[in-house]
């Protein structure tokens, strides 16, 4: 009942702002109740959740702890620089750092495509396995709001990437947005760059969250399920002997 409350005040919070009824509110743990719900920390921290949760289609706002409202941002009121954004990646796993790509290029383009690194291009670039596959990624990535195409990429050719952006929407791009970090990977960035192209690097404020980081992550968590479960499994043929002992005394 105390959640319920908690809730019902929250969703009343959110319709006083908005002054509308037809909201989709997302409820979230703060960093703090999660640790108190599940006894460890979050994957990922609140404010990462939050931005995350704020891009996804259909949801208008989240409410943190039953009373923090946030809002997402109005993208739509920038005025627009470009006309087709291109903003490519692994995007494995979705992190705050891509949010912030993908966020940069709705301000600044009418429209934005995102182009996801084909699990082979990733072996070829990388020679590492993606965590998820590229079906699970751009299908993830192609609800998120503002996003007009999210392309698979098997190449790192961008006057191929160009071509097809065109006959799907009519017209090349004429921006491609990359994280700073990427900023001396030449080799990648710039094969069969168009003229006329723009490259524009971002200074992404959540640098240190990074998808190596939480595939490392999320490795050891499931690497204490495993341990858990056979220490449980070790547990249980053990109760299983003690009962047979009884029995037999």
């Amino acid at each position: 009942s105390i959640i319920r409350e908690k809730h019902s005040k929250a969703l009343s919070t959110l319709r006083t702002i908005s002054e509308i009824d037809g909201e989709t509110a997302v409820l979230m743990s703060s960093d703090e109740e999660f640790v108190e719900m599940y006894g460890r920390c979050p994957l990922k921290p609140v404010d990462e959740r939050v931005a995350l949760a704020l891009c996804i289609e259909g949801i208008d706002a989240v409410i943190v702890d039953g009373k923090e409202v946030f809002l997402p941002e109005e993208c739509d009121a920038y005025e627009k620089q470009y006309h087709v954004g291109y903003v490519p990646g692994t995007y494995d796993l979705l992190h705050a750092g891509h949010i912030e790509n993908i966020l940069y290029a709705r301000r600044c383009c009418d429209q934005v495509v995102v182009g996801v690194n084909s699990d082979s291009l990733v072996w070829s670039n990388k020679r590492k396995k993606t965590f998820q596959t590229e079906k699970t990624r751009s299908f993830v990535l192609s609800h998120l709001k503002g996003v007009s195409l999210v392309m698979v990429i098997g190449t790192n050719d961008k006057h191929v990437v160009s071509d097809r952006i065109e006959y799907l929407l009519g017209c090349p791009m004429d921006v491609i947005i990359l994280g700073d970090d990427l900023r001396d990977k030449d080799e990648i960035n710039k094969v069969g760059l168009p003229e006329g192209v723009r490259i524009v690097y971002t200074r992404r404020e959540n640098m240190e969250r990074s998808s190596s980081t939480e595939r490392e992550q999320v490795k050891v968590l499931t690497e204490r399920v495993a341990a858990l479960e056979e220490q449980n499994a070790e547990l249980i043929e053990q109760l299983h002997q003690l009962r047979e002992q009884v029995e037999e005394d």
